[in-house]
């Protein structure tokens, strides 16, 4: 299937995009068939790849959009539902703010873990009678 270089040839996708791109999960669009879905990811990447080029336009190198898309946080997926119905699920990618934990302020929750930081440290430190090099 040749797909067109004019974005404005994908209104279907741009509509699907922007409808799903700020709920925190994403969202999905009902295909019916296989080829249906399928066809229509495709359509919504090449949508994206003009996307990103006609920001290469309007941005400048170094700012955040040069050659990005808002809608890259979305990946596209092809679903079949319980009636053999096919969907296209355009699922988040982003991480939630509050889903990230920085090892170094959570303390092990496994034991066993606990005892390898202690061993750590006591390696690391200095056991040495002469502390001052002599």
């Amino acid at each position: 299937m040749a797909l067109s270089s004019s974005i404005q040839a994908y209104p279907d996708c741009h509509e699907f995009f922007e409808a799903v791109v700020d709920d925190p999960q994403g969202g999905r669009i009902w295909k019916g068939t296989f080829q249906a879905a399928h066809e229509f990811r495709h359509r919504c990447h090449q949508f994206r790849r003009l996307h990103r080029k006609n920001n290469e336009k309007i941005y400048k190198p170094g700012e955040l959009m040069f050659g990005c898309s808002e809608f890259d946080t979305l990946k596209l997926q092809l679903k079949e539902d319980s009636v053999q119905e096919w969907w296209v699920y355009a699922v988040q990618m982003r991480n939630a703010p509050r889903s990230i934990e920085l090892l170094s302020e959570v303390e092990p929750e496994d034991p066993a873990l606990r005892e390898i930081e202690v061993v750590n440290r006591l390696l690391l430190e200095d056991h040495s009678e002469d502390h001052d090099g002599n």
